[in-house]
């Protein structure tokens, strides 16, 4: 099956800090597996001159998550 490698999506509201409005973006499909992204992961996001880009994160199992979340946003 090919992959499309474009997708169209819309930002949405959604209740965030004292129930005000935030942006939301919600990515799901089995689309996300086709390009390697696994139930589990975890996902490094970069913003950069209005483009976002995610990166799958896969970190070794015996790390907990305050030592993957350290990892994720001081990985350069």
């Amino acid at each position: 099956m090919a992959i499309m490698k474009n997708r169209n999506l819309k930002v949405i509201a959604q209740s965030g800090y004292k129930y005000r409005e935030t942006p939301t973006i919600t990515l799901k499909g089995q689309w996300l597996k086709d390009l390697g992204f696994e139930i589990g992961d975890y996902v490094s996001v970069s913003c950069e001159n209005g483009t976002v880009s995610w990166l799958s994160r896969r970190m070794p199992k015996e790390q907990n998550w305050l030592k993957q979340s350290r990892l994720l946003w001081t990985e350069k």
